[in-house]
């Protein structure tokens, strides 16, 4: 089992390199899980994309629909907010980033994120096992 964050759903919507990587880790929705704060957040960055005009109305609805039914039952963070900020501040990084690892962590899986800096910043350090860039996970 493995935890997923927003940016992998966005990527299968879009038409760029790791479309066909999120699609495939999407379709099998068995093998991941979330946090709480998963729909919220594709929610936001869903709308930002059609205010920035890279998204329509109509598309950003048919995604957020299609992600709404995909999530199972998510992962509560309440409890995993003070590691994440903790987690955040170390690495000087967004708390929603580090609540998906925490979330991850929490649950004995790892983080697949399309977030390349996320990875880097855990590069070297003793978190680095928990988290995969999508573009190197194995179908």
């Amino acid at each position: 089992m493995e935890v997923i964050d927003a940016n992998v759903a966005l990527h299968a919507f879009g038409d760029g390199p790791l479309n066909a990587s999120a699609r495939a880790l999407l379709a099998d929705a068995g093998s991941w899980r979330v946090p709480d704060i998963f729909r919220g957040e594709c929610a936001n960055a869903l709308s930002r994309l059609v205010r920035m005009r890279r998204m329509d109305r109509d598309s950003a609805h048919d995604a957020f629909a299609m992600i709404r039914g995909m999530v199972g039952e998510p992962i509560p963070s309440a409890g995993l907010v003070p590691s994440a900020f903790n987690c955040a501040l170390a690495l000087n990084h967004g708390v929603f980033d580090c609540l998906h690892l925490e979330a991850a962590r929490a649950s004995g899986a790892r983080l697949i994120t399309a977030d390349l800096r996320f990875v880097e910043k855990l590069r070297g350090t003793s978190d680095e096992g928990l988290i995969l860039h999508l573009s190197d996970r194995r179908h």
